[in-house]
């Protein structure tokens, strides 16, 4: 059995749609804990908007099997496909409005490329938002492979980067396209955290706007819980 603990609700109790952003091949997105998550979005939000980051996920195919950006793009739309139709049952539990976005909408948006620069030239410039921004892929390498980033590839940083720095330029359009508060089972990224907290001076607007409630997702077995999120 899985049960739900949210964190910083308290900060966004007056905002009644929220986004769930959808990662690709994370354990948290399927099954009973997508269904717990479904579940707590029913009991706490009037509509739903689902931020699937499918081709986001093109940045691993590229970097762990040196496909172009075209053959990643096309398996990570196409693992896509595959989340959508595994998890439809789970999704149609909804008993609120919803949508679906897939990562494509943000890419071709049409204030894309240019927000997009603007990003890659704040992490050149702004110490604040690179150190953050870096400090976010080591956490990352400790955590999921227990590497020092220091000993990890130059490509696979490259890639990294850009694969940060597209998620913040995406989900920036977001939040100044649709008012809502994004709902994750994780902690909030450093990059996005000091431009939210005002601390990056000369950051493209929007986020601000787009609070972050972490949903603690744990597994409860009698009366013992462990957090597995």
């Amino acid at each position: 059995m899985v049960k739900l603990k949210p964190k910083n609700l308290h900060y966004y109790n007056n905002i009644r749609k929220c986004c769930l952003g959808v990662s690709l091949h994370s354990h948290n997105h399927t099954g009973e804990k997508l269904a717990t998550i479904i579940e707590y979005i029913n009991d706490n939000f009037e509509t739903c908007l689902i931020d699937l980051s499918d081709t986001l996920y093109a940045y691993h195919y590229m970097s762990t099997e040196g496909l172009s950006r075209a053959e990643a793009h096309c398996i990570a739309a196409s693992e896509g496909d595959k989340w959508l139709a595994n998890n439809a049952d789970i999704i149609q539990k909804l008993k609120i409005p919803y949508e679906i976005v897939r990562w494509d909408t943000w890419l071709n948006h049409v204030d894309f490329k240019d927000l997009k620069n603007e990003y890659f030239a704040l992490f050149d410039t702004n110490k604040i938002f690179r150190d953050a921004l870096l400090q976010d892929i080591h956490n990352y390498y400790d955590r999921r492979h227990n590497k020092d980033v220091r000993n990890v590839p130059v490509k696979f940083l490259k890639g990294s980067i850009s694969y940060l720095l597209e998620e913040i330029t995406c989900h920036t359009l977001l939040a100044r396209d649709i008012s809502c508060v994004n709902v994750y089972p994780g902690k909030q990224l450093e990059c996005f955290k000091v431009i939210r907290e005002g601390l990056v001076d000369n950051a493209p607007r929007g986020l601000e706007t787009f609070g972050h409630i972490r949903l603690n997702l744990y597994e409860v077995a009698d009366t013992q819980e462990s957090q597995v999120a």
